[in-house]
């Protein structure tokens, strides 16, 4: 980059890459970028103050706003980056109080931080006056602060951070919204000033999959925080998105997840390996709510009776109300008990057995992968990689319920249990479902084959019963006209 060259700064390729992307896009209107990168690698004293003061250069009336979550931030590694390079512009004039500098011919860079939206609104581009807006450590920063800077007219929008957790606007700018952003990851290996003995140091330290170990040396969200691990972690998602596998024939399996409040009604429609279909809407009126699945399931295709076809729904409170009204239209709808005692014995219950179940799929590569390009299957992707798990007492594996989402701030899962089901739930060949028992194992569809066989059993043995019944009133009959018949003889 010849700017940065002028100014006698040496960039590594990647480097000269984003700050180019910046200065390209410098012409365009609500450009997105997200730079994720771990800390001593140069975002802020390079990439940051480089394409802040390459904007006022270029743009004599160009606007530059920078915003971190810590005023350190800004006061000890943006501030002195800036002020190492204003003697190359002497009629600029800049306010330590105010962190701000101010061109002759109108331009203006603001670096601050705040906790108040009102005051990260109101940052407006014009005609000759464009734009940067740049969110340090974006990781960090508020969603509600975010969503005001998203209401400013900017040209270019750049969050740039160390990889976090995988919550949060920045994350999402990479799982939900990619389509909506330029990305770029950065990590260790990519900074030669690094020290090898470093690098080398931090794989046999901590793990060559820690979280600590992928996000530090590639740049990767961390998979875990607080000590708690994922059942899906975000580098399984990318896996996800990138498979090339072909579709295989298989069963078609309606997973159904019923809302509650201000939740997502979901389908999902699985079609062999392949999720192929997967509705959502909002509907606070479970009456109402419960048509709409019946009128999307027969739209989706769902036929009664067609071998290797199933539907299946989240039975868990007012799931099992919507259940039976499916039911009543008559689709045998198949009840699933997240909370029942799982058919396998490692597993705390029934929800976390379908989940694991689906994991270790995606991670052998034995699922095709929904488009990527629409809404839900980003909101899926997110919410696969965000539930945490955990053990019981007895060492069982359990998962986090959505309570415990919701208390951290995370969004209910309803289209990834929707998809858990479609896929983890098998069903049983030429066989008419309807509501299990909630009464101890088998107590949903995933059961499967031994709950067939012990009902089959069963039928078994009524039938067995009536036939010995229906024997034994044709040997009455049988006494009984031959007594009639003896007792005439002999009168």
């Amino acid at each position: 980059m010849e700017f940065a060259a002028a100014l006698g700064v040496d960039l590594y390729p990647w480097q000269a890459d984003i700050c180019l992307t910046i200065d390209q896009a410098a012409t365009l209107t609500r450009k997105k970028m997200a730079v994720r990168a771990p800390n001593g690698v140069g975002k802020t004293q390079r990439i940051i103050s480089l394409s802040a003061l390459r904007w006022l250069q270029r743009f004599p009336r160009g606007r530059v706003v920078v915003t971190s979550f810590d005023s350190r931030q800004v006061s000890d590694q943006l501030w002195p980056a800036l002020q190492a390079q204003l003697s190359k512009f002497p009629n600029w004039r800049a306010s330590n109080t105010e962190k701000t500098i101010d061109t002759p011919t109108g331009g203006r860079l603001r670096a601050s931080t705040t906790d108040d939206p009102g005051r990260a609104e109101g940052f407006h581009d014009d005609k000759d006056a464009p734009l940067l807006i740049i969110v340090d450590e974006a990781k960090s920063v508020p969603a509600d602060i975010i969503q005001a800077i998203d209401r400013c007219s900017y040209n270019v929008l750049v969050y740039i951070s160390s990889p976090g957790l995988k919550q949060g606007p920045f994350f999402d700018a990479f799982a939900i919204h990619s389509d909506s952003f330029i990305c770029f990851s950065a990590g260790l290996a990519d900074c030669p000033h690094i020290p090898k003995a470093k690098i080398e140091d931090i794989e046999p330290t901590y793990g060559k999959d820690s979280p600590f170990t992928r996000s530090t040396l590639h740049g990767d969200f961390m998979d875990y925080g607080d000590g708690v691990n994922h059942i899906l972690e975000f580098p399984d998602i990318e896996s996800l998105q990138a498979s090339t596998i072909g579709e295989s024939p298989g069963p078609t399996v309606f997973g159904c997840d019923f809302a509650v409040g201000g939740d997502d009604n979901v389908i999902v429609k699985r079609v062999g390996n392949k999720a192929a279909e997967i509705v959502c809407w909002k509907d606070r009126d479970t009456a109402s709510a419960a048509g709409r699945f019946i009128r999307e399931l027969r739209r989706m295709g769902y036929e009664r009776g067609r071998k290797n076809m199933m539907v299946v729904g989240d039975a868990t409170g007012i799931g099992k109300v919507v259940c039976d009204l499916i039911r009543e239209s008559g689709i045998p709808i198949a009840d699933f008990n997240f909370g029942g005692k799982s058919c396998e014995p490692g597993y705390k219950n029934e929800g976390t057995r379908i989940w694991y179940t689906v994991a270790k799929m995606i991670r052998e590569s034995r699922i095709v992968p929904p488009n990527r390009h629409l809404e839900t299957t980003k909101e899926l992707c997110a919410q696969l990689s965000s539930r945490r798990q955990k053990f019981d007492s007895g060492g069982k594996l359990w998962m986090e319920t959505k309570e415990e989402m919701a208390a951290r701030g995370v969004n209910s899962p309803d289209i990834a249990d929707a998809f858990a089901m479609s896929f983890g739930v098998q069903p049983l060949v030429s066989y008419s479902y309807m509501p299990f028992d909630d009464s101890g194992p088998g107590n949903c569809a995933s059961s499967g084959l031994a709950v067939y066989k012990r009902r089959a059993g069963l039928r078994r043995q009524l039938r067995r019963s009536a036939h010995l019944e229906q024997a034994s009133a044709r040997r009455y009959v049988g006494w009984l006209r031959r007594s009639v018949y003896s007792l005439v003889g002999g009168l």
